[in-house]
């Protein structure tokens, strides 16, 4: 892999990030149920990368609504209820007096505590008059039912036909951001991106960026590749290599700048490596498993990703060497 330089520029998740309903890549169904903007609680639910929080920063920003955004991940106590909700929801906004209701956005509220879920139940009530709420979350079934049943439930789990038209607005979205960039890619990469990466078209906008910052402007089928190919020296250094100043120096230059996608290419993909090229090193599969769960779990809630990302694979190679 060649080397990454040291992202100097705004994420292209959040430069590409659409601040209007229409500009978000969502089926028909979900743009009808809110084009006419946040006028109930709402909570979004599906898979990742797929448009969530997206879509709820857009719809807060094309009605000017005034909006606190809350990530659940890392901002989960009853202390963020009482406090910061509350006196967010509570006092006036002398610039946002055309839309006197406000928006709390709790992005990924399946990782709130019980005590903060519970504390919600009686703030939503109390401030039902002025603010409504939008719950983002990959995993609705831990949120409570008495939760849910104050929310306008929205699946962003799509059905066959809407993924369908998903993929040729995430397809023409490729082309732009690319044109966009100074690039050129051809039909057959930005296939190929949809088919390995969809429907986190987040992983994809990063692929992108990744490519940019490697010097790549005209993106073929072969620059593509699936999480094995892509990951490969990564695997191998973790499983052969044991000198952790050369591994450290190695992982801060090729992927201190996409800890996301590592930490999710050293489960399952890992896994796949493991069972396709190193059939041997089968009997690590369950290991690789809880360790990805745990550090996938502590990216949730860490001050310094990088820091994680680097812990995962040392205990990998500690694992491996025993």
């Amino acid at each position: 892999m060649s080397s990454v330089k040291n992202l100097d520029t705004i994420l292209w998740t959040e430069k590409y990030r659409p601040d209007t309903l229409d500009g978000c890549i969502l089926p028909n169904r979900i743009k009808t149920l809110l084009q006419d903007g946040v006028k109930t609680n709402m909570l979004f639910y599906g898979t990742a990368g797929i448009g969530k929080t997206t879509t709820a920063k857009a719809i807060c920003s094309q009605f000017g609504h005034n909006t606190l955004y809350i990530n659940g991940s890392t901002e989960n106590s009853i202390d963020v209820v009482r406090n910061k909700i509350s006196d967010f929801a509570m006092n006036q906004s002398i610039l946002h007096y055309d839309n006197p209701i406000k928006v709390v956005i709790i992005d990924e509220s399946d990782f709130m505590s019980q005590n903060a879920l519970a504390g919600m139940r009686a703030t939503i009530e109390q401030y039902a008059t002025n603010t409504r709420f939008i719950f983002t979350c990959n995993y609705v079934e831990k949120i409570p039912d008495p939760i849910q049943s104050r929310f306008q439930m929205i699946d962003f789990n799509f059905t066959q036909e809407e993924q369908i038209e998903i993929k040729k607005g995430q397809f023409k979205r490729i082309i732009e951001i690319c044109n966009k960039e100074g690039m050129s890619i051809t039909k057959e990469a930005a296939l190929k991106l949809l088919q390995t990466y969809y429907p986190d078209f987040r992983s994809i906008i990063n692929h992108l960026q990744r490519y940019k910052l490697e010097g790549k402007t005209n993106i073929v089928d072969t620059d593509v590749k699936d999480s094995a190919s892509e990951y490969s020296e990564l695997y191998d250094m973790i499983i052969t290599q044991d000198n952790p100043v050369e591994n450290y120096k190695f992982v801060m230059k090729n992927y201190s700048n996409c800890v996301d996608e590592v930490i999710s290419a050293l489960g399952y993909p890992f896994i796949e490596y493991i069972l396709k090229s190193k059939p041997a090193l089968m009997g690590k599969i369950p290991v690789i498993s809880v360790l990805n769960a745990k550090y996938q779990q502590n990216l949730k809630n860490c001050i310094d990703p990088v820091v994680v990302l680097l812990a995962n694979i040392f205990e990998l190679q500690m694992e491996f060497q025993k």
